[in-house]
């Protein structure tokens, strides 16, 4: 498969004429067992199950904190490259990086994006999703950089709104996610040793949309719906107002703390006759109405 070449190919990376540069685009796992399709695939008879939905390749390890034999973008050099000075803002990061060892090779810079804890919930629940389910780290870029012995380059890396974004399925477009974001720089998914924090700003071309699954804690915390909107929503779906001010602890009841995790129709349970489905219907339909509306403008 290799062809006639292959042989003095591979004489020349063992015996050090050429630096091999290449990098892993897939995960060795240390088990069969341990791939994220091992309990669906092959399926049954005709039918495939794709239970893994995100979580695949080193994204699955990730969330899984397994150990693996070579990760995503794992290489091997005859040389050695050194990082330093990451430097980020909302448009751009900027890294060195140095060949510190004694003959030229090539580097394949990454760079991953991590969604740091809102910190209104970090100390209860911890990571806050927004309703969508979000890996440990995504690749957003990377390049590749020739260096000679002691030579060093900055990596420039322009960051746009698809690296922070979702598909949301009832606005149905993808959605830039705001917040707080840890940029990532390395060498493989496993070797990232410098970091830089950024804000991101919530996307203010896609209204939310509000429905009896709507979590409590994405009615207080996504960015794009106005406190005071969020608080006259849940005053109508609890039956009392809630100044959550920045805690969202419900007035430091550890008991209810749970609450934030609630859905908007669990609420039809807890108050009986007072609360129907048919009227916590007409609330989302009233809010999604105005959240519309808000803009519009």
């Amino acid at each position: 498969l290799g062809g006639q070449a292959l042989g003095g190919a591979v004489a020349k990376v063992l015996f050090g004429t050429v630096n091999p540069s290449g990098k892993l685009a897939e995960t060795y796992p240390l088990r069969f067992e341990d791939t994220p399709a091992y309990l669906n695939f092959p399926g049954d008879s005709d039918e495939c199950f794709y239970g893994e939905d995100i979580y695949v390749g080193y994204k699955w390890y990730d969330a899984r904190k397994m150990d693996v034999l070579f990760p995503f973008g794992h290489g091997l050099s005859y040389t050695e490259f050194e990082y330093t000075d990451i430097k980020a803002d909302r448009n751009s990061v900027t890294v060195t990086v140095k060949n510190i060892g004694n003959r030229s090779g090539k580097e394949v810079v990454q760079l991953y994006a991590h969604a740091l804890p809102h910190p209104v919930v970090a100390t209860f629940i911890g990571e806050s999703s927004f309703g969508f389910r979000r890996p440990e780290k995504w690749l957003c870029a990377f390049e590749k950089i020739d260096l000679e012995a002691g030579e060093s380059k900055t990596v420039t890396f322009e960051l746009n709104d698809r690296m922070f974004s979702v598909y949301d399925e009832k606005a149905g477009d993808f959605r830039k996610l705001g917040g707080k974001y840890a940029m990532l720089v390395g060498t493989s998914s496993r070797n990232l040793p410098l970091s830089a924090d950024i804000d991101v700003e919530d996307d203010t071309n896609i209204p939310p949309v509000l429905n009896r699954n709507t979590c409590i804690e994405d009615v207080y915390l996504d960015g794009r719906i106005p406190r005071d909107l969020a608080e006259d929503i849940m005053q109508e779906v609890r039956g009392e107002r809630i100044d959550v001010g920045e805690g969202l602890n419900f007035g430091g009841n550890g008991g209810k703390r749970g609450e934030i995790r609630y859905v908007l129709r669990q609420h039809v349970d807890f108050r009986g006759k007072e609360l129907t489905t048919e009227k916590l219907d007409s609330i989302v339909e009233k809010y999604n109405k105005k959240l519309s509306d808000l803009y519009k403008k």
